[in-house]
């Protein structure tokens, strides 16, 4: 599945916490709440690896949502954001 073009800097995060052999992950949502990217702290995210600015961005990401609460869904504005939409060449 290919990842979606991000259209604003607002983004939703969600902080899910996994349960035996399920990892703890972290959701992230666009302001139309699609899914646009996932991943496990630490590890770094799922289809935007190859995005120009995607590890600072995923970086911003784990940094804003390491003292969130689990389950909670939290509103973000980030500025410079990558278009996770491109596809590698």
């Amino acid at each position: 599945m290919a990842p979606r073009p991000v259209s604003a800097a607002t983004y939703y995060l969600l902080k899910v916490k996994g349960k035996a052999k399920i990892p703890d992950y972290i959701q992230v949502r666009d302001a139309q709440f699609t899914l646009i990217g996932y991943f496990r702290p630490g590890r770094g995210a799922r289809h935007s690896e190859r995005a120009a600015g995607a590890d600072a961005f995923n970086q911003q990401i784990e940094a804003l949502a390491a003292p969130l609460a689990y389950g909670l869904v939290t509103r973000v504005e980030l500025a410079g954001t990558p278009d996770l939409s491109s596809e590698p060449a």
